[in-house]
């Protein structure tokens, strides 16, 4: 996943965001699965060292691994594999300013294995586009709205919780950047 806003574009990657490299060693992360301690060595940000947001989406609760700056953002779920992520999990980033809607102002899949559901949230917490993102796939997926939140849920998941355009959400998170 990374995120094709205006503000983390590369004209010379065609509106992509390039992944983010490894400069950092990779801390030593439990497995979402069966709990044993694994590394990501593909990743700059561990999911264990995220802050999470508890939610309840459709009347089942979800923790989602907050990404809340332009780093974080450009990394999203890349390189995650199934095992790393619950069906219970996802990410939500949270942007400071609202993103206008445009061609190119969405996210992509680019070195993302997992299949995922976006979901594009209004400043007001209402979803107002959900893309299917394919694994590796370099297409943008804009929204169809202006946005301030995107959360990103394994593939599937919005339509077998009845999630759709216009539901409400409830939560409390801000971006830093």
């Amino acid at each position: 996943m990374g995120c094709g806003s205006a503000s983390t574009e590369s004209k010379e990657s065609g509106n992509k965001v390039q992944p983010v490299a490894a400069t950092n060693q990779p801390s030593e992360t439990n497995s979402a699965k069966s709990g044993e301690k694994t590394k990501n060595l593909s990743r700059v940000f561990q999911t264990a060292d995220l802050e999470v947001l508890k939610i309840t989406l459709k009347g089942k609760p979800f923790e989602l691994w907050i990404m809340d700056t332009s780093d974080k953002c450009r990394e999203g779920m890349m390189f995650l594999e199934d095992k790393e992520v619950r069906d219970d999990q996802g990410m939500i980033f949270a942007f400071k300013e609202v993103q206008k809607a445009g061609p190119d102002r969405g996210f992509w899949m680019h070195n993302t294995i997992l299949p995922l559901d976006i979901l594009y949230v209004s400043k007001d917490k209402r979803v107002v586009d959900i893309a299917t993102g394919v694994p590796f796939s370099d297409k943008n997926l804009p929204s169809k709205a202006d946005f301030q939140y995107v959360i990103e849920l394994k593939g599937g998941t919005a339509q077998s919780i009845g999630l759709k355009v216009a539901d409400q959400l409830s939560f409390n998170v801000q971006g830093k950047e």
